[in-house]
Formats: C-alpha cells, structure tokens, sequence
C-alpha cells in the first residue's frame, strides 16, 4: 500500500511540473490544427531537430516555465515537429523552414499568422511576441509612432525597445541593423534616466539582459547586481540571474587579459569572493573549477598578448594536466594551444612548432577522426617544412567532410590551404 502511495505521489508531483510549461499535442499536424479550429484558438508549431542546440534550449529553459505555459495554454494548441521524423520533412518544406529552431504561428484555417526563428533570449520576448500574435499588444509600429511624437514614459519606452526585439526580429537579416541601433540608442537614454536600484524588477532585468549581457564589470548597473545579489536574487530566478552575472564576469576576464589588463586577476578573485555564493545558490556551478580553468586560460591569454609563446605552452600543458587529472580530455582541449599560437604565427619558431604537434598527435591518437586535430596537424606540419603531411592531412579533411554539412566550405579552404603548400 505504501509503494502505490508513492507511486500515486510522484504521478501528482510529475503531472504538477510538466504543467508549468506549454502543454504539447501528441497527434499529427492535421488533429492539432483541427483542434484550435474546435477551441478558436490558434496554432503554434516548434519546427526542431534531435541535433540542434538552441531547439533544446527553448525545450529546457522557456518551454518549461509557468508564465509561459500559462499564456500559450491559454491562446493556443501547440505541437512540437520533428523536421527530420515522420511527417516532419514535409512539413517544414511546405512552411518553408530552412533553420532551427523554426516557431510558426498558424491561423485555425492552416494560413501562417507570425514566424519566429531562433531561441528567444528570455521567456518575456517569448510571450511578448505571442501577444503581438494574438492582437493583445498593439503592433510595434503603431508604438514607435507614439515614441515618435513624443512619449517618452519610462515604462512605455522599456516595453517599447523590448517589444521592438520582437519586430525587428521577423524582418529581412538586412533591414534588422537599422532597428537594433535605434533600440541600443534608446536603451542608453532609458539607463540615463533610472537608478540602479530602480531596476531591481524582472521588466528591467531583462533590459539589463539584452545590452549589458557582455564584458561589463565596472558599469553601476552590473556592479549593484554583483555587490546586491540576494536582494536581486529575490526578484529575478536564479537560472537567469546566475547565468547573467558568470556570463559577464568571464566576458570582462576574457577581454582583460586580451588586451593586458591584469584586472583580468581582479575578476577572478571575485569567483571565491563577491560572487562566491551565487556559484553555491546556481546549481552545477563549480566556483573552484571555474576558478582555475580560467586562470590557465586568462593567464595563458596573457602571455599570448605579450608574445611570450613558451609561456602560453607552458600554461596549456597545466591546463591538459588538469583536465586529465579531472578524467577524460575532450578533443578541442588538445587543439587549444595551436590555435592560439597561430594568433601569432610570425612568432612561432621550429621548437613551438614541435611542441604543439607533440600535443597534437596525442590527441588524433584519441581522436582519430578529428576535423580540427587534422587541420591543426596539417597547419603546424606546413609550418616545420612537412609538405607530405600536410598535404595529407588536408586531403583528409576534404574525404572526412565530403558527405557532411559544409562540404563546399571544407573543400574550398582545404583547397586553398593545399595551393599554398607549393
């Protein structure tokens, strides 16, 4: 009795999380599009694949939240299409879906309303978008003429740039610039005009989000995130959160140490410092291994900078050290030290050259198959005077690549690679 409990227990708890997000069809397209014609309700199809990364993006991190479900339950039945599975291919070649993940919003009579491609940043661009879908957001446009005239309102102006992602998002790739400077534009004067304390909201967070997600450790507003964490913490959930505030730290390392700026050490210091308990609050975090990887990496930067090459070997053996002390070495982790001296390629000598190729056949011993060991092989090989194995190597890439996604490409770049060896 006490295992049918338990059984009966979970079954609620499971039923209880799986309803926060959107609540999938199961059938074909034709029973999902009959039942919004039945419920008066519109269609939304996510057209995605097993392979693409952003497709599961949206599946773990937007489709899955209770504000969304909550809206899209309500407004509309929603399918999930495999594109490369059953009924899939054909579908996405009469929609006309050329990339992933594709989200298209169909009227009940089967005509398409909006489209949607790529992951959404955030679960508020996500609902922003249906609520122009569903006419409950006045369209952009007619916004951007009161903007023009004059309203200037703060919140109106946030919603405005916020819902103008949204716009600019289903236009032409080339009439997309245009709008995305103008909203950079307006996002400035909105951070003029607010306090860092005025903007402990979820509205304003995702503002935050969108123009100082990058190397931006010093600016007011990223600074009272930092050094105000619980109270944000209260406010914005800490997948978004979190993720914000290790995303902007390791940006401001990266830049820092590429342009010689010890501060990069400063930055560093702050994973088992200021920001010590995010990483104990975010799950998966590991403050100390982030801590020393980047340290191999920010100051094996550093010596790339100064053109010390010896330093930069010496940082990366520490680095394929550590990592094998970790267990399993993945194959880009043998690769990072060759291209990393190829930055400086006029500085490589005939020993730095032996060095990295030293790297590189332990790992194509691992990897035998490695597109990016076998480039590198070739590269470094052409470098030592090797035309033999170079030759090899590139003509290898092409047969591995033949039959794959970027064939042309692989075969163009080879090509002129194996052209430049006589």
């Amino acid at each position: 009795m006490k295992r049918l409990l338990l059984v009966a227990v979970m079954a609620v708890i499971s039923l209880s999380v799986s309803a926060q997000g959107i609540q999938f069809e199961h059938g074909t397209f034709a029973e999902a599009l009959a039942k919004a014609k039945k419920e008066n309700k519109l269609l939304f199809v996510d057209f995605y694949t097993t392979w693409c990364g952003p497709c599961k993006k949206m599946s773990e991190t937007i489709f899955t939240q209770k504000e969304v479900g909550d809206y899209y339950n309500k407004n509309f039945i929603s399918l999930k299409v495999d594109a490369e599975k059953g009924e899939g291919p054909k579908l996405a070649e009469a929609n006309k879906v050329k990339g992933f993940p594709t989200m298209i919003f169909f009227n009940a009579d089967g005509t398409e309303n909006k489209r949607l491609v790529g992951a959404t940043p955030d679960a508020g661009f996500f609902i922003s978008f249906a609520k122009q879908v569903t006419g409950e957001e006045k369209p952009f446009l007619e916004q951007f003429e009161a903007y023009k005239k004059g309203n200037r309102n703060l919140d109106f102006v946030r919603n405005l740039i916020l819902a103008g992602g949204v716009y600019a998002s289903t236009l032409p790739r080339e009439e997309q610039t245009p709008w995305f400077e103008k909203f950079a534009e307006m996002a400035s004067w909105y951070f003029v005009c607010k306090q860092p304390h005025e903007m402990m909201n979820k509205e304003d967070f995702r503002l935050i989000s969108m123009y100082l997600d990058g190397p931006n450790n010093g600016n007011p507003f990223v600074e009272h995130i930092y050094n105000n964490y619980e109270a944000w913490a209260k406010v914005i959930p800490n997948a978004d959160l979190s993720m914000f505030i290790f995303r902007t730290n390791n940006q401001s390392i990266h830049q820092a140490y590429r342009t010689g700026d010890l501060k990069f050490r400063e930055y560093l210091a702050a994973v088992h410092g200021r920001l010590a308990k995010v990483y104990a609050d975010t799950p998966d975090a590991d403050a100390e291994d982030t801590f020393q990887i980047m340290t191999m990496v920010g100051e094996s930067g550093l010596c790339l900078y100064k053109k010390d090459l010896d330093g930069v070997l010496d940082w990366n053996d520490k680095y394929l050290a550590y990592e094998l002390a970790k267990g399993e070495v993945e194959s880009y982790s043998y690769n990072t030290s060759a291209g990393q001296l190829l930055q400086a390629k006029d500085a490589i000598t005939p020993a730095h050259a032996k060095r990295v190729m030293k790297i590189l056949k332990t790992g194509l011993k691992k990897y035998p198959g490695d597109r990016s060991l076998t480039i590198s092989l070739g590269e470094y090989s052409a470098l030592l005077g090797d035309k033999k194995t170079a030759k090899e190597c590139y003509e290898k890439v092409i047969e591995m690549t033949k039959d794959g996604r970027g064939a042309d490409y692989f075969k163009n770049l080879m090509e002129e690679k194996l052209q430049a060896l006589k």
